[in-house]
């Protein structure tokens, strides 16, 4: 799961449309690390996390740390040159039989691991394709995988998967165009996915799928990240040159508010949602900076780490790490 990929607490209907300014608290302490080896500008591409366990990816490296270690382990790979997503599943017992799930796009392969990524197994029964996302329930049983109009889904570990096609969903029509973001509940059957305009949901692993409301810039602003919380009930959506937008399931609708701050986000919370980061990839052309809400998305802080953030992940402890291009890894 990658809680990238949020998202609030619980909010009632008096703050549904309020917008969110940021306010100036206390600042959470960030801390920076380089692991040895990454000699290859720090171009960040994934990373994720559990109360136990880091991994990022760069353009040339794979890397796992233990949470509380100072010290990176840099993992076999294979071409990481395109990697696209990764995922990492966050169960109770020994970090070193954590599975991770990650794909390459052009051509590339999803690949498995059982070993913390220690070694690798090509998922060759999916092709070589375009892969753009992946995903894995909290207990590393149901996986998904997403290219162009298919999402690939397994609900054994990887065994065995099963591709569902998207372009003919009578409740979400659209659903035919480009993902260009996803993310999964811990059950890894409720999946928030973005499209250029809008976003849809499913509690079924991409059986059935529906809208979540009316974020206030849908159809305006095109979607970079989703994140949601371990239960499916919390989403948080950031916007290309627009607002962080965060909603809450009351029932069967989505009540939402935004921030009043703008930028081009990519975003995370906590497992509970209640804590969420949202990082600017650049802000009139210079570094942009990272936002911080503990309050359920109520009250922002402006962080001091300044970069062209490019990912940021959190685990469930509400721990959050983020990347940003020829930055060291900035942890809290």
């Amino acid at each position: 799961m990658f809680h990238s990929t949020s998202f609030l607490g619980a909010i009632s209907t008096s703050l549904a449309l309020l917008l969110v300014a940021p306010m100036l608290h206390a600042q959470t302490t960030w801390t920076t690390s380089n692991p040895a080896g990454n000699t290859l500008a720090r171009d960040w591409v994934a990373m994720t996390s559990t109360s136990d366990k880091r991994v990022v990816i760069s353009k040339q490296n794979l890397f796992v740390s233990g949470k509380s270690d100072s010290t990176w382990t840099q993992k076999s790979w294979l071409n990481a040159n395109e990697t696209s997503s990764l995922a990492l599943t966050d169960v109770d017992g020994s970090a070193d039989t954590k599975t991770l799930i990650l794909c390459q796009g052009f051509a590339g392969k999803v690949r498995l691991s059982k070993d913390s990524g220690d070694s690798w197994t090509s998922v060759d029964s999916l092709g070589s394709k375009d892969w753009k996302f992946v995903s894995s329930s909290a207990d590393g049983k149901t996986l998904t995988a997403y290219y162009g109009l298919k999402l690939c889904v397994s609900t054994d570990s990887g065994s065995s998967w099963t591709e569902k096609g998207l372009s003919n969903i009578p409740s979400a029509p659209k659903l035919w165009t480009p993902w260009l973001a996803m993310d999964a509940a811990d059950d890894g059957k409720t999946l928030v996915v973005a499209t250029s305009k809008n976003l849809y949901l499913t509690t079924d692993a991409g059986g059935s799928w529906s809208g979540v409301g009316n974020p206030g810039d849908l159809g305006k602003n095109q979607w970079r990240s989703v994140a949601i919380n371990k239960d499916g009930t919390r989403i948080v959506a950031g916007t290309q040159g627009g607002k962080v937008y965060i909603g809450t399931k009351n029932g069967s609708t989505w009540t939402w508010t935004s921030t009043s701050f703008t930028g081009t986000w990519v975003v995370a919370c906590s497992s509970d949602g209640k804590t969420i980061a949202a990082a600017n990839y650049s802000s009139g052309g210079k570094k942009g900076k990272i936002q911080w809400s503990d309050n359920d998305g109520v009250t922002w802080t402006e962080q001091a780490p300044q970069g062209f953030w490019t990912c940021i992940g959190a685990s469930s402890d509400g721990k959050f790490m983020a990347g940003a291009l020829g930055e060291d890894i900035h942890q809290n």
